[in-house]
């Protein structure tokens, strides 16, 4: 009987695992899905991990985005100014703001209540091409 308990045991370990293995892989295939959703056609992915993350902007017109990949939602979404040319632009959680660092010192910013140092963030660009995008916006870059 012992020997027939320790099969018994085993078997269903090893069914408990195999189950609980297809629910992360579940689980991984919706988080999938979700990022996914969070690409727009055409968009560019620049950054993404904790903040502070920076990006170079390139020296053609784009929109901005800003997702946050832990709460699965866009925090913001905007044309970047012709002036953000050429600049570092900046998502820092500690300041709650979207920064544009200029070389020229013409620093521009966004307020971003609610950046969680420990979130997981995306920063993505569509090109010039795409600025009649429909996705939800929290306003302009403006000078701060």
């Amino acid at each position: 009987m012992n020997k027939l308990h320790l099969i018994a045991a085993g078997t269903m370990t090893a069914l408990m695992v195999a189950a609980g293995g297809c629910a992360d892989q579940q689980q991984q295939r919706l988080d999938e899905q979700r990022q996914q959703r969070m690409l727009p056609p055409g968009a560019q992915v620049v950054a993404e991990g904790q903040p502070p993350l920076s990006y170079l902007v390139p020296d053609e017109g784009a929109r901005v985005q800003v997702w946050d990949l832990t709460t699965g939602s866009l925090v913001h979404s905007a044309e970047l100014p012709a002036s953000a040319q050429g600049s570092v632009l900046v998502l820092d959680a500690k300041s709650q703001k979207l920064l544009i660092r200029s070389l020229n010192n013409n620093d521009q910013a966004v307020l971003l209540d609610g950046l969680s140092p420990t979130d997981q963030y995306r920063i993505t660009l569509l090109p010039g091409g795409n600025a009649t995008d429909t996705s939800p916006t929290t306003g302009p870059i403006d000078p701060r």
